[in-house]
């Protein structure tokens, strides 16, 4: 989000929309991790690295005519930024730094963002409701803010997973660029 990649997520009780992904997944499982130990970190993540290169490079696959992915990816033209600016918000937007336990305070009412956002810049955006705000992290809503109730409502996916995870070493990344430093704009 901070690069400006849009989070997307499929409508409520259409699974259909996830079928690429669970059966990436299923794959994964059952070629790389099923019924396998592995000695440490490393190990399972030169076993993801070398899985990651047959899909994407030897493997025909049957939803692309046989093809093999990577003869169908395009790269990004957007680069990867290593140093992301601070958010920048329009003028008017009411700006807070979230600090260090997850808390932000508008008009001496103390609410509670997250964790997630510890040290972040977020966006408060007076809407039409009195006393009501949209809470804006860089360009993604996050949340509302309603100061009749001292309230404040999270998104779901924002209470779940943190902007900025540090992921463990046997994380699989995303689809294969071919190149370091690029990033896909999708699948």
């Amino acid at each position: 989000m901070r690069q400006g990649i849009k989070v997307g997520h499929s409508s409520p009780y259409h699974p259909q929309t996830q079928g690429k992904l669970e059966r990436f997944h299923r794959s994964l499982k059952a070629e790389v991790l099923q019924g396998k130990w592995f000695t440490d970190a490393g190990e399972l993540q030169r076993a993801f690295d070398h899985w990651r290169t047959v899909y994407n490079l030897e493997r025909p696959h049957e939803a692309l005519d046989m093809a093999v992915p990577a003869s169908r990816y395009q790269p990004s033209a957007r680069q990867f930024r290593s140093n992301v600016e601070p958010p920048e918000y329009d003028e008017g937007v009411v700006v807070r730094k979230v600090d260090i336990r997850g808390k932000l305070s508008l008009r001496c009412v103390s609410l509670s963002a997250g964790k997630a956002f510890r040290n972040e810049r977020l966006g408060l955006k007076e809407t039409q409701e009195d006393g009501q705000y949209e809470v804006w992290w860089y360009s993604t809503k996050v949340g509302v803010i309603d100061l009749k109730n001292k309230s404040i409502t999270m998104a779901k996916n924002v209470k779940k997973c943190s902007p900025c995870p540090r992921t463990p070493v046997y994380h699989v990344s995303g689809s294969y660029t071919g190149e370091p430093g690029r990033v896909s704009d999708g699948y």
